[in-house]
């Protein structure tokens, strides 16, 4: 080509791609504002990423050159902007199509980034060609084709179509005639994991659509536990891929320097970047390997399961499942040194009426409602990681961290229903108990004496918010959102938890003919854990006056919980106003509240 003009004659989208393509492997630094001059010359020795586009889509970053119109990474992601509008079009994800460009702007004094879409699968981007300070430092060669986890981790990354046509307009030049513009074959990426001990773990399945990296941190990583076992039946044939996991399997899960090497001897012998990291490339390696080593599944995997997209936005996170609509997860908040997600000053979500359930569950369904309101405002689909539980859920609030109770009923039965297999495929209830499936392997996630393997699966550390734990709030999210039986059945565990509770109340603060809104506040102590039952029994005990027992529950931690205390007064007030509460005392042989 005599000039850029010429290059732009002829630009189209596979053009786009087979430049990027060609500038790989070239050793090229990287250095701000420098590269993409004039793309009718060869890659120059150094560049930048908006520099790398401009010379692959074929157009000077100076557009043209001496008007000063430069083509930013923000000029892309706007459309055109000084350059002239609607030059690059902002399409859907699942419309990309390899040689798109995918970027996001600057943000205040920290660099944007773009680069050209080379792999889509599934309607997911899980390549990109780009060029970057990362790839220059880890690779000695800035272009790169990587997953787009860079990409992924900000919330206003953008999938731009280059409008090669509007661009010819703008320098009245004509469109190419048939078989001018030199083609090339887009390649097909199949980025799906056959192998079931990699194919059931989530967090591996963002890795291989290119949204999730795992590295060594020292400290357990979600998905290192297929990882490891993947490995060391590898090692195997080859003693270098294994990982010595200490005694009774100490460090089992955990991605350190020995799970590193490991990584970094396969990705040697297959003759990949030696990074130690697992990314898409290195664990369809892995995948490909095991099914070469042990053969396809004796029974392919047929349900259909969520596939989940995150991002944040600040201290915001979002997800989307499959190709719905986006959705809010929750905040990044900090509680008593833990990090952690909490949707509960959001309120968007189906939010549960106690009239809608007293049919089926009677006077039970009102009794439960103060507490709802006070610990989700009433929404079965709030979440909460941050507090020492790890993961609590639903309208009522369950936690986690309890043994046979709690979170660990509400998801055994979630677990019998029909949405489970999308959500969640590859947990079951066993024998009573939560386990998830890994390969062949039935793990156990929960036993009599603890639910660590629960609360890992679920929220890996309390030190920062994860990937991981977003991705498994979103689908908890999801499902209570969009699936009514999923809402009946939080209600029906709920009530069974207040039924059994009841039981137990009645006999040690002897409630037996008790009023029913006495009933509820000992049961909402108890369930939020504010008091000890010295404390309770001292609130009881004021010779059969009523009134007075009720405002001493009441003040019960009103100096800690002052918007709950509220919360839990203005309903009583409302109910007994109503009729609904004031007028029922148990009946402790009935485990029943009668009139």
């Amino acid at each position: 080509m005599s000039s850029w003009r010429d290059e732009l004659a002829v630009a189209s989208r596979e053009r786009t791609l087979s430049r990027a393509r060609s500038s790989t492997g070239k050793g090229v630094r990287y250095k701000l504002g420098k590269g993409g001059f004039d793309p009718s010359r060869k890659m120059t020795v150094t560049c930048d990423c908006s520099g790398f586009v401009a010379w692959a889509i074929g157009i000077p970053r100076e557009l043209p050159p001496g008007s000063g119109n430069w083509l930013q990474t923000t000029t892309y992601w706007e459309g055109g902007g000084s350059a002239g509008a609607g030059l690059f079009d902002l399409i859907p994800e699942n419309f990309a199509e390899p040689g798109d460009i995918i970027v996001y702007p600057d943000r205040g004094n920290k660099q944007g980034h773009m680069g050209v879409v080379s792999a889509v699968e599934s309607g997911y981007v899980t390549k990109v060609i780009h060029c970057s300070t990362g790839n220059d430092r880890t690779f000695n060669d800035a272009i790169q084709e990587t997953a787009p986890a860079v990409f992924r981790r900000i919330a206003k990354t953008r999938i731009m179509r280059v409008d090669y046509p509007a661009l010819r307009d703008l320098f009245n030049l004509p469109e190419p005639e048939d078989g001018k513009d030199e083609s090339v074959d887009i390649p097909f990426v199949d980025n799906t994991l056959d192998h079931p001990l990699l194919a059931s773990d989530d967090t591996l399945q963002q890795v291989v659509r290119g949204m999730l990296i795992l590295e060594a941190t020292g400290q357990p990583v979600i998905g290192c536990r297929a990882l490891h076992d993947g490995l060391n039946r590898l090692a195997k044939n080859n003693p270098r891929y294994r990982v010595e996991l200490g005694p009774r399997n100490r460090w089992y899960g955990y991605y350190g320097n020995k799970t590193k090497q490991a990584i970094k001897n396969f990705q040697s012998d297959r003759k990949l970047p030696v990074t130690g990291e697992t990314d898409a490339t290195t664990l369809l390696h892995l995948d490909e390997a095991l099914m070469s080593l042990e053969g396809p599944p004796s029974e392919p995997q047929t349900v259909k399961s969520a596939k989940v997209s995150v991002s944040s936005e600040g201290s915001n996170w979002f997800a989307q499942l499959d190709l719905g609509s986006r959705f809010f997860v929750g905040r990044r908040v900090r509680y008593l040194g833990r990090f952690g997600l909490t949707n509960i000053y959001t309120r968007n979500g189906p939010v549960y009426r106690p009239q809608d359930y007293e049919s089926e569950f009677n006077h039970w369904a009102w009794m439960l409602y103060p507490t709802t309101l006070a610990e989700s405002k009433g929404y079965f689909n709030c979440i909460n990681t941050y507090d020492r539980a790890r993961f609590t859920f639903g309208f009522y609030q369950m936690a986690a961290h309890t043994p046979n109770s709690n979170f660990v009923v509400l998801l055994r039965h979630l677990l019998e229903l029909e949405g489970a297999r999308y959500y969640f495929p590859e947990l079951l209830v066993e024998s009573g108990q939560i386990v998830r499936v890994v390969g062949e392997e039935h793990v156990p996630l929960e036993t009599p004496e603890t639910t660590q393997g629960l609360m890992d699966y679920l929220d890996p550390s309390e030190s920062e918010v994860e990937v991981v734990e977003v991705i498994q709030s979103a689908k908890f999210i999801h499902w209570a959102t969009n699936d009514k039986e999923h809402q009946r059945v939080q209600v029906e565990v709920a009530a069974q938890k207040l039924k059994d509770g009841m039981r137990s109340y009645a006999r040690r603060y002897d409630l037996d003919g008790m009023l029913d809104s006495i009933c509820l506040m000992v049961a909402d102590i108890r369930h939020q854990g504010r008091a000890k039952s010295s404390e309770i029994i001292e609130a009881l005990h004021t010779g059969g006056d009523e009134q007075r027992v009720l405002a001493q529950l009441l003040e019960i931690g009103a100096h800690s919980y002052p918007e709950r205390i509220q919360t839990l007064k203005t309903q009583i007030r409302k109910l007994t106003r109503d009729g609904v509460l004031g007028r029922r005392r148990y009946n402790a042989q009935r485990n029943e509240f009668i009139l």
